[in-house]
């Protein structure tokens, strides 16, 4: 997806990478939510900088390739998505949450 940095990797040179303690706490934020929904694989963080050069994380939610998915499954992604995305807000976190969606 454009605007979405690729690496899964954040390394300390990277701009806006993120702390060992800020990733795992980002990641816990998941934890709040599991069991995922049906055919969500999983939810990636990536840490950089926005086009402002803002701190960001995209919040990937990484689903099975369907060419017609039912509304029930989008409404479930979305629902998930913006869960995660208020429990950044609520975190006090400097960086914007952006939302992607990724099929494999």
């Amino acid at each position: 997806m454009d605007g979405i940095p690729t690496s899964g990797a954040e390394g300390a040179n990277t701009p806006g990478a993120a702390s060992g303690d800020e990733a795992r706490r980002f990641h816990e934020f998941l934890q709040r939510h599991e069991p995922l929904p049906e055919d969500v694989h999983r939810i990636e963080f990536r840490f950089g900088e926005d086009s402002t050069g803002a701190p960001a994380v995209w919040i990937v939610v990484v689903t099975h390739d369907d060419l017609n998915p039912s509304e029930e499954h989008l409404a479930a992604i979305r629902r998930l998505a913006e869960d995660v995305r208020a429990d950044i807000f609520r975190s006090g976190s400097d960086r914007w949450p952006y939302i992607g969606i990724e099929v494999e």
